[in-house]
């Protein structure tokens, strides 16, 4: 306590009561030892607590602040480029992260110090690798990391990418048992720091871009863009920043094939901490269109409608379209006369029709309809029919067959009775 006490005489920018920070050598010690050694923890602690009204009543940084920030940079600037020390904290902003009125002390004299330039790669430096940004997250810290994120503001696409990765995309992808998932991402401070890597990612979307990959198609479970929009959507405690990442994700995902895929994956998807099995069938798919709708998305809506269709939402987003078109025009619920027959249950429409073959996309097909809308005579006439046209394999195997995405929609979403209705169809046929 006494040595703190003799420090914060020596650092308090009001008020000097003595000559310490006066002599390199001693700037030194304090710097690279007392500021970093873990021994001296206990001194750290009292010189936090002392410095926490240490607000300036100067207009200009004295001397030996100004002297201290050359020694602090100099102390950063010197550590090895590419060590991999066991301790992560290298230096003393790190380590001073726990000592929050320290730290911002610390702070403050680089930016009384040096120009703007100089201190952001000061601070960059000192929080480059082994330092990880899922430290703010686990010691939920907002006012730490948007004090520490006001530095990189003018990053590149590498420190971007590596913020994002490593505050959201790897802690997301970690296994959690439930009482300790809700306690490093179910509470306000976490949502805090969370909000604040979304707005940062908002003003850095083009250095985003190699990350998130919106060229893309194809997706698997660990993609940076499923996992954050899975998160967002089957977190119930993060429903308020769900439309603020959609948005985000709709400014890179320009494509509407590209943005429709994405989506259809991840609602389909299983994650280890957010099970979208565990919520009612239609909670993710709401919200997304949802807020779709409200971003003038109709491509991307249009490409999810047998979601809506099997989730039992179909009728709140997507109305017949009006109009005296040849049968095989598709309206923007991607739905035909043959389709919107079998949405009705109306088998003389079917007939009139005649050709229950005539669908561009084998996934979305009348008889998917009939079984959303558990019309059981239609879906076992359809089948009844088709067997002389279509081969077993096509009915029952083939991947965006008749029978099986139907089938699997069905289950994904936990709607049983389509399933059921699937079973005894085929079973009929």
């Amino acid at each position: 306590y006494l040595f703190a006490r003799y420090l914060h005489r020596g650092m308090d920018i009001n008020k000097f009561d003595n000559q310490l920070l006066d002599k390199k050598p001693v700037r030194d010690l304090v710097v690279n030892e007392i500021l970093v050694e873990g021994h001296y923890h206990g001194v750290r602690v009292f010189l936090n607590s002392m410095l926490k009204t240490g607000h300036s009543q100067r207009t200009e940084l004295p001397n030996q602040l100004q002297k201290l920030a050359k020694s602090l940079e100099e102390h950063i600037t010197a550590l090895p480029q590419h060590a991999e020390p066991s301790d992560r904290h290298t230096n003393a902003l790190t380590v001073t992260l726990p000592t929050p009125n320290l730290f911002y002390t610390l702070l403050n004299c680089l930016d009384g110090t040096l120009n703007e330039t100089e201190r952001k790669r000061v601070v960059r430096s000192a929080f480059q690798h082994p330092f990880h940004f899922s430290t703010f997250l686990y010691w939920r810290s907002g006012q730490l990391f948007q004090r520490v994120l006001s530095y990189y503001d003018d990053a590149d696409a590498v420190d971007v990418e590596r913020i994002v990765k490593e505050l959201l995309h790897e802690p997301m992808t970690l296994r959690y048992s439930p009482d300790s998932y809700v306690i490093v991402w179910n509470n306000e401070a976490s949502k805090d720091v969370v909000e604040k890597v979304l707005e940062f990612m908002g003003k850095n979307g083009e250095n985003l871009k190699q990350v998130l990959n919106p060229e893309q198609s194809k997706f698997r479970p660990l993609h940076t863009s499923v996992t954050l929009l899975h998160f967002f959507i089957f977190n119930e405690y993060y429903n308020c920043l769900l439309s603020q990442f959609l948005r985000f994700l709709s400014s890179i995902f320009v494509d509407d094939h590209n943005f429709t895929e994405l989506i259809k994956f991840t609602l389909k998807m299983q994650d280890y901490n957010n099970d979208n099995w565990t919520f009612p069938s239609n909670n993710g798919i709401e919200k997304t269109l949802d807020i779709l709708r409200d971003l003038s998305r109709p491509r991307v809506m249009e490409g999810l409608c047998h979601f809506a269709l099997v989730t039992g939402v179909f009728e709140n987003y997507y109305q017949p379209f009006a109009a005296d078109d040849e049968d095989s025009l598709r309206d923007p619920a991607r739905m035909t006369r043959l389709h919107w027959a079998a949405f009705n249950g109306d088998m003389e429409a079917m007939e009139s029709v005649g050709n229950w073959t005539c669908s561009v996309d084998d996934s979305f097909t009348p008889f998917y309809v009939a079984a959303a809308r558990h019309h059981k005579l239609i879906c076992h006439t359809i089948l009844a029919s088709l067997k002389g046209i279509l081969t077993a394999d096509e009915l029952r195997k083939q991947y965006k067959g008749f029978v099986y995405t139907a089938m699997w929609d069905a289950v994904c979403f936990h709607n049983f009775k389509m399933f059921q209705l699937i079973l005894e169809s085929v079973k009929q046929a």
